[in-house]
């Protein structure tokens, strides 16, 4: 039986497997060889190199193909107009070798899945309809487990790259189908799959759009800074459900310089973040994808709104200084030096110098000459590893004239150098191991939340002692087994 045309939503996969299957040849190794020429083609793809095959035997227009049966639109929006066309040309002639790369699926650490989704009661559906049960592509997406339609759990089965198969060829029994509400990811997956309203985002646009959204609930300050540490711990525990599957635990993690999700507002000119990590904050704030599209297209007036609704009048602008003015002089009138004013009232020193200054006050300034013995005292507490202040402190100098005589001795800067890491690898190495002794059953990526500055640290200083100390990876114990 010839199955000549795609079915609606069916994937280049899909089709391609049952040409292969319906072609009459005794087997598939014979059967690819007579369509193709080879049998070591990799047709369990997301981007497979068989269009250019597809057009010229089946009079398929080619930008009819890329657009309703491959995943590239869900790309378009977040690639720029050269960079798109430059991966819709390549992939027209079938030369795929670098699309993974310039999608920024590469870059991104998402890997090609090894299988195939299908919905139970959409296989049904098919083979009522067509006779035949075939591959959704909306079912292939990144970190969809969902039918968009239905809403059930969708059924995975393993798909090596050069494997033919299809869903299986069976009406559903009524196992495991109750409908319900697909979640909001699965809607806008789908709605950035198939839309055609936004063409590419402006990504200043679209940062300040998550900003709006995420200062309403709180993760963001006024001047629209987001708390990037509150932000992933709510992300982590609004998509606890999804972390427990490799895709997602992915999506979560980057070798960008920014980590996930502080790269999607940092990052983005450096670099393609994969469309699934713009979905999962999308789907965090917004409801739906219309109230989605309002908030983007509106975020310059929203933003431009909520910096005036936040300015502070110069009138008040005024006030505040003269307080803080009266209340460093009513501080220094009591007897605080100027660092501990400085501390007080969030000013640096030499800015409550000059308003003491400029208010009268008399400030009594120490002795600048060091004598030679004084000198060699300081340098046996600067050799030894003893801070600059409370060397200062002892002799009755500021800390500047410590400073400029440790300027003098390169060698002790270094070694004070090395002291400090030392003092700062073993509190992190403690804390790291405080909290894992602990929880001994935290993953890393629990562990990485609960000290996350010490994990930092040791990762960026340390790392050859961080991995040898974490617990095994989740992906090594599969392996293993």
């Amino acid at each position: 039986m010839d199955y000549p045309s795609f079915y609606p939503e069916e994937t280049v996969t899909s089709f391609t497997v049952r040409q292969v299957l319906s072609s009459g040849y005794p087997s598939t190794r014979i059967s690819q060889n007579m369509l193709w020429g080879t049998e070591n083609l990799q047709v369990n793809s997301s981007f497979p190199s068989l269009l250019p095959w597809i057009t010229n035997n089946f009079n398929l227009n080619i930008g009819t193909l890329i657009n309703d049966h491959t995943s590239l639109n869900y790309f378009r929006p977040f690639l720029s107009r050269s960079k798109y066309h430059q991966v819709k040309s390549a992939f027209s002639k079938g030369d795929t070798d670098f699309i993974h790369k310039w999608l920024g699926i590469t870059s991104n650490r998402i890997k090609e899945r090894e299988t195939l989704s299908y919905c139970p009661l959409c296989v049904s559906v098919d083979i009522k309809a067509f006779g035949v049960a075939y591959w959704h592509r909306q079912h292939q997406l990144c970190g969809i487990r969902q039918c968009n339609i239905h809403g059930i759990d969708l059924i995975e089965k393993e798909a090596k790259r050069r494997n033919l198969i299809l869903p299986p060829q069976v009406e559903c029994n009524g196992e495991s189908t109750n409908i319900s509400q697909p979640l909001a990811f699965t809607i806008f997956s789908q709605w950035f799959l198939s839309q055609g309203e936004v063409v590419r985002f402006d990504f200043k646009q679209l940062s300040d759009c998550y900003r709006i959204a995420l200062c309403e609930r709180g993760l963001a300050c006024q001047s629209l800074g987001v708390r990037q540490q509150e932000l992933r711990c709510e992300l982590v525990d609004h998509y606890e459900r999804e972390l427990k599957t490799n895709e997602w635990q992915q999506i979560f993690e980057s070798n960008q310089t920014y980590p996930f999700p502080q790269q999607l507002f940092y990052n983005y000119k450096n670099c393609h973040i994969h469309p699934a990590k713009h979905i999962a904050l999308i789907a965090f704030l917004f409801n739906s994808p219309r109230e989605f599209l309002r908030a983007y297209q509106c975020s310059k007036e929203n933003t431009a709104i909520h910096f005036q609704s936040h300015q502070i009048p110069k009138e008040d602008k005024r006030n505040s200084v003269k307080k803080i003015t009266a209340q460093i002089m009513r501080l220094f009138k009591n007897g605080l030096s100027l660092r501990k004013i400085s501390t007080h009232v969030g000013l640096s020193v030499i800015a409550v110098k000059s308003k003491v200054l400029a208010n009268g006050g008399v400030i009594n300034r120490r002795e600048s000459k060091i004598f030679a013995d004084v000198r060699r005292s300081i340098f046996r507490k600067l050799f030894i590893g003893m801070s600059t202040k409370q060397i200062a402190k002892q002799f009755d100098i500021s800390i500047g004239a410590v400073e400029q005589l440790l300027t003098q001795y390169p060698a002790i800067v270094k070694q004070r150098q090395h002291f400090r890491y030392r003092e700062k690898q073993l509190k992190h190495r403690s804390k790291l191991s405080a909290a894992m002794a602990k929880n001994p059953n935290y993953s890393r990526n629990k562990l990485k939340l609960k000290v996350s500055a010490s994990y930092s640290w040791l990762f960026k200083h340390d790392k050859q002692w961080l991995y040898q100390n974490l617990p095994p990876s989740k992906l090594n114990i599969k392996l293993e087994k």
